[in-house]
């Protein structure tokens, strides 16, 4: 089925045991916000949604292709800055999840692009994952130079 419904949390709501429900959320401004339980079997559009709480899923697709991109170029220095970052473990303060990740804050001041909101602030994992890709190509790549002068002192 296909349901269109307004921006106000308060309407959005799919039948009971329906998991093919396609929900098109429609609303005066271009975010959606829900709370609580919001369980779809089919797909959900909106150009955004802020969803508090837990989003489950058998996969999460994001947007990459070449040609919707422009002005691409490799992150330089992302090992020095993916080391100014910290992973952390915590607790959600509302609800006390057990959780992991990174400090907004932190990223913010290593990779501003990759945070939004004032409060709470969120931040692009997508855009770390980038980051620690090439981090690792970086510690590949002195793993590299260090054994070719460890074989060199050795022969």
């Amino acid at each position: 089925g296909f349901n269109t419904f307004t921006n106000d949390p308060s309407h959005v709501a799919v039948d009971e045991g329906r998991f093919n429900t396609f929900i098109s959320v429609a609303g005066v401004g271009s975010t959606s916000t829900f709370s609580g339980d919001v369980v779809v079997g089919g797909q959900i559009r909106a150009d955004s949604a802020s969803i508090t709480g837990t989003i489950s899923a058998e996969d999460f697709n994001s947007l990459s292709d070449i040609r919707v991109k422009e002005n691409v170029k490799p992150i330089d220095g992302a090992l020095g800055k993916i080391c100014k970052l910290n992973g952390i473990t915590f607790d959600f303060i509302n609800s006390g999840k057990q959780s992991a990740g990174v400090i907004a804050q932190e990223v913010q001041k290593v990779f501003p692009t990759m945070v939004v909101g004032d409060f709470p602030k969120s931040v692009n994992y997508n855009g770390l994952i980038g980051a620690l890709i090439e981090s690792v190509k970086e510690l590949k790549e002195e793993n590299n130079q260090l054994r070719t002068r460890i074989e060199k002192l050795e022969s």
